[in-house]
């Protein structure tokens, strides 16, 4: 019979906290890999060699060598949010944040069209969704409020309820044409509400 390895190990840690070490640590790794990158290099290793002996990519071992000899060791750290920069500019990323803020009901292909004809860049709409998550919006369900309810609806339904008798009458609620688990209703976008601490 087959061991559970939970059973083995003891839980020192929660696992949020030890998916945290472990993503600190490979960072660290990562500067390790390029410093022993540097150490070939020190002991007379051509780029080549070096990159042959690490495994990895002859353009990357000439990238690790250019950020050395311009830096220094500082040049080896691992750098947040390096990678393509976005095509959008600040102040074009504001006018998409007002086009969302001032129009109701808009979702994720409404943002892409803006997009694409206001600033002629045609992202991917998971890309769109990367966008929106970054201006802090967040996808709802608006559920429609009929006009022609009473102010008091719920005394009402309240004290309607309370003079059935649930042992003789059987009651439901339908809202559709159809019987669903899940509302008819498209998501719209809305300005995420920070959480008062």
């Amino acid at each position: 019979m087959k061991e559970d390895s939970k059973d083995l190990v003891e839980l020192h840690v929660s696992s949020e906290k030890l998916n945290t070490m472990v993503r600190k640590l490979e960072k660290v790794a990562k500067k390790v890999n390029r410093l022993h990158f540097i150490q070939q290099l020190y002991n007379g290793h051509s780029v080549r060699e070096a990159c042959s002996i690490l495994n990895i990519p002859v353009t990357t071992g000439y990238n690790w060598l250019k950020k050395w000899n311009i830096e220094g060791p500082d040049g080896l750290n691992h750098k947040k949010g390096a990678g393509r920069p976005t095509f959008l500019t600040k102040t074009q990323m504001k006018e998409v944040d007002e086009f969302i803020r001032n129009n109701d009901s808009l979702g994720t292909k409404d943002v892409h069209y803006f997009i694409q004809k206001r600033f002629g860049i045609d992202y991917s709409l998971k890309q769109v969704r990367f966008i929106i998550k970054k201006l802090e919006y967040g996808w709802i369900k608006p559920y429609p409020i009929f006009s022609k309810s009473p102010k008091n609806a719920k005394e009402i339904l309240k004290e309607d309820v309370s003079e059935i008798d649930p042992n003789e009458v059987i009651y439901g609620f339908f809202d559709e044409s159809a019987m669903q688990n899940i509302p008819n209703i498209s998501k719209v976008l809305k300005k995420k509400e920070k959480n008062p601490k």
